[in-house]
């Protein structure tokens, strides 16, 4: 008898158990139903903001490229050649179109509703901005002259907020920003923030305005502070005023390969392995289009860096780093994440 009731108790308890966990699984699956659902409803957004990411801007300029063309403030005080304004107005529209299309892929993964579509979206706004940053690098190292790009950097700098300039990665790579000043920008940028979202707490504008201010200085002066020596140094150079430079008169439009005394593929394996493992990795036929382009924007630039003056500094250095800069555009802003990752395996194994 005994054993009788304990065997009851035993089966009792394990029924329970059983309910208990078809209980958590079925709620589980509730759950997950919820989390799917809600996912979905952002993923949605997600994806028409990739799909019309220049609603309501459709003409737009990218400021230290097609900008330096249209922008007002660059037309009065920075004379370019034609040629110049050309082929800057070519590349602004190359990573413009170029960026529309990894929107437009990324867009239909994100319709998928993947569990890690937060993750991908840092990485997409992370290739966006990269391929800009690269391409602002052409633009200053073979498309404007050597004077033109020191005006520009001057102006920029000294009408930027200082830590707004800092974080800019062309400027940290010229004054060698190490990662613990990057943390100490942030950091600094945090302060800001927290600084400027005590203004609510005053009522009187004229003091708003002026705890601004002070905002301001004590925000510049944090920047100032985690410079080197030797940074501070060339932050003075390069923010030395300068007179506008004059319009050059020797660069021309190259027409094709035939003028072009160097064959880009000789001089780039990526370009080189873009052109020979294209239909390898999917290029689509808008792809090619656009490394076609860009392959012809960096012709010119590799002509007019040619065309400098002996005494300035080293054509065969500055000729690499544009075309090293270039060779980042096709890889970070034409070809997608999957692509780019296809290539390298594929440049891996040969």
């Amino acid at each position: 008898m005994l054993r009788r009731k304990i065997l009851i108790v035993f089966c009792a308890v394990i029924a329970l158990n059983v309910v208990l966990v078809l209980m958590r699984l079925s709620r589980n699956a509730q759950w997950s139903a919820l989390e799917t659902e809600a996912r979905a409803r952002e993923t949605k957004l997600m994806s028409w903001g990739m799909r019309h990411r220049h609603f309501g801007n459709p003409d737009r300029y990218l400021g230290m490229i097609g900008g330096l063309v249209q922008n007002y403030y660059w037309r009065e005080g920075l004379p370019l050649a034609p040629a110049q304004a050309s082929v800057i107005l070519q590349l602004d529209k190359l990573v413009t179109s170029a960026g529309d299309n990894l929107a437009q892929v990324a867009a239909g993964h994100i319709d998928q509703n993947p569990p890690d579509y937060r993750e991908y979206e840092k990485r997409l706004e992370a290739r966006l901005n990269d391929v800009i940053s690269h391409a602002e690098r052409m633009v200053s190292l073979g498309i404007l002259t050597p004077e033109q790009a020191s005006f520009v950097t001057q102006h920029y700098l000294v009408g930027s907020p200082a830590i707004s300039s800092l974080e800019n990665p062309n400027v940290q790579e010229m004054l060698g920003i190490s990662q613990s000043q990057k943390k100490a920008l942030a950091d600094i940028r945090i302060d800001g923030m927290r600084r400027a979202a005590r203004l609510i707490e005053l009522k009187d504008n004229e003091k708003i305005r002026s705890q601004m201010v002070a905002n301001d200085k004590a925000t510049t002066a944090s920047v100032m502070s985690i410079l080197t020596t030797k940074q501070s140094e060339l932050w003075k150079q390069l923010t030395t005023d300068r007179d506008a430079p004059a319009m050059p008169t020797n660069l021309t439009l190259i027409s094709g390969i035939k003028e072009d005394p160097q064959q880009l593929d000789n001089l780039s394996p990526v370009f080189r392995g873009l052109s020979e493992k294209s239909e390898s990795i999917g290029l689509s036929a808008e792809q090619k289009e656009l490394l076609q382009s860009l392959e012809g924007i960096t012709r010119q630039g590799l002509n007019w860096i040619s065309l400098r003056k002996a005494g300035e500094p080293s054509i065969a250095k500055v000729q690499a780093e544009f075309l090293t800069q270039a060779e980042q555009v096709a890889l970070v802003g034409i070809l997608t994440e999957e692509q780019a990752k296809q290539f390298g395996a594929l440049v891996v194994e040969k």
